[in-house]
C-alpha cells in the first residue's frame, strides 16, 4: 500500500481542479479542507508509493504549466517536498508540519 502524498497549500477552486484533473489520469485524488486552506490527499491501496509518485508528478506537471505555475509543495508520508514542473522533487523542510 502506498503511503498518503498530500499536495498543499491549495486553494478551494485549485484543489477541486487538480481532483479532477488527477481522476481524468485514473488517480483518487480527494480536496479536503484545512484550517486556513486546501489540500489533496492521494491515497491508492494496490500502487507502490513509487509507482504512484511517478503518476503523480506526470500529472502535476500538465496541471502546474495548464495554470501557469511553475511549483507545489507536496507531503508523502511525513516526508515533504516541493515539486517544480521543471526540476522534479527537492526535500522542503517547509513542506513538514
Amino acid at each position: 500500500m502506498a503511503e498518503t502524498i498530500r499536495i498543499l497549500s491549495l486553494s478551494e477552486h485549485d484543489a477541486r481542479d487538480l481532483s479532477d484533473a488527477l481522476a481524468r489520469r485514473g488517480l483518487n485524488g480527494a480536496p479536503v479542507r484545512l484550517e486556513g486552506g486546501w489540500e489533496v490527499d492521494l491515497v491508492e491501496k494496490r500502487e507502490e508509493t513509487g509507482r504512484l509518485l511517478d503518476d503523480l508528478t506526470a500529472a502535476l506537471v500538465t496541471w502546474l504549466d495548464d495554470r501557469r505555475r511553475t511549483a507545489v509543495a507536496l507531503r508523502v508520508g511525513t516526508r515533504g517536498y516541493m515539486f517544480d514542473s521543471h526540476s522534479g522533487l527537492a526535500d522542503d523542510e517547509r513542506a513538514l508540519g
